[in-house]
């Protein structure tokens, strides 16, 4: 517990760390990026226990919001991955990368 207390205090200090006035690539591949519809594919991979599968969906959650900019949607994914890795972390399911 204190481990996922630990991270998720880093994931909001990282994201109040982040310079509000980057440049955004608004040519990226996740341009047309549907977060709604991600996040119901995470939620229905969670529903089947699919943690490996979800966790691999929050990632790209991840990279399609830090491409845009979209910062709640990279917190939210954060969090999310600290939930995740503490499914996964304990048998070595899955390695987080950024």
């Amino acid at each position: 517990m204190l481990k996922r207390t630990l991270f998720i205090l880093l994931a909001v200090l990282i994201a109040q760390c982040t310079p509000q006035g980057q440049k955004v690539n608004t040519n990226s591949m996740y341009k047309n990026f549907n977060f709604e519809e991600a996040w119901k594919q995470v939620e229905k991979l969670e529903n089947k226990r699919l943690f490996k599968s979800a966790a691999k969906e929050v990632m790209q959650i991840y990279k399609a919001a830090k491409s845009l900019g979209e910062q709640p949607q990279r917190i939210k994914a954060l969090f999310y991955r600290g939930k995740y890795s503490d499914f996964l972390e304990e048998d070595n399911l899955v390695q987080f990368e950024d």
